[in-house]
């Protein structure tokens, strides 16, 4: 009976990361043109396969061939509609099939990329680490999302930093006085970029230290 709880425990343990990479598998076997098609079939009156690519940003010609298979599953119809100027027109929409699949694989890209989000911030807080010390006043050099996830990264992890700047460039870097910061975290990870933007900021180098 003992062995049995145990498993039982075991296997409730694991079934979340079970969970997780079923869903990334799920999602990973679906072409990402293919949720965008059907995402925006839910969301716009699509009239033309021209249309659809535009909103899309997908290539008519993979339009054509995705919706030939959408539509040969029932995920997608076409209707007609007759509006006020008499012209009718074609509309592509979803069946009832096809938004039951656009939301399961809602949900199977969220899962898969709160999972991406998770890891990452564990690789970022193995890298952020070793910079600990006495509380160092840290500013990111790179793109805002970036910096944000950065920043969110630090919080959640309880590393004795402290970020209190973000720059897009080494121009808006050299506006903050140097006394004010004690390492400056640089997202790009060339080191011949990494000296530039130093010079440029008017910092040595090396309080300059690479993200990745």
């Amino acid at each position: 009976m003992r062995s049995y709880k145990h498993a039982t425990k075991s296997a409730n343990r694991q079934a979340p990361a079970a969970n997780a990479a079923g869903a990334k598998a799920r999602t990973m076997s679906v072409p990402p043109y293919v949720f965008q098609t059907l995402d925006t079939l839910d969301a716009e009156v699509i009239t033309s396969q021209r249309q659809l690519a535009a909103a899309t940003g997908i290539s008519l010609g993979q339009i054509n061939a995705t919706l030939h298979r959408l539509m040969e599953k029932r995920l997608v119809t076409i209707s007609h509609l007759k509006p006020e100027s008499g012209r009718v027109q074609r509309v592509y929409r979803l069946t009832a099939k096809g938004r039951q699949a656009k939301a399961r694989l809602a949900a199977s890209f969220v899962t898969a990329h709160l999972e991406e989000s998770r890891r990452l911030k564990a690789r970022l807080a193995r890298r952020l680490a070793p910079l600990q010390k006495d509380g160092r006043r840290v500013v990111f050099l790179g793109p805002e999302d970036i910096g944000d996830f950065v920043d969110c990264t630090i919080r959640l992890k309880n590393l004795d930093l402290s970020l209190v700047g973000h720059c897009t460039s080494a121009e808006s870097l050299g506006r903050i006085k140097a006394k004010d910061f004690d390492l400056v975290l640089f997202f790009d990870a060339d080191h011949a970029s990494l000296e530039a933007t130093a010079r440029k900021a008017g910092l040595s180098p090396r309080r300059f230290v690479s993200l990745w």
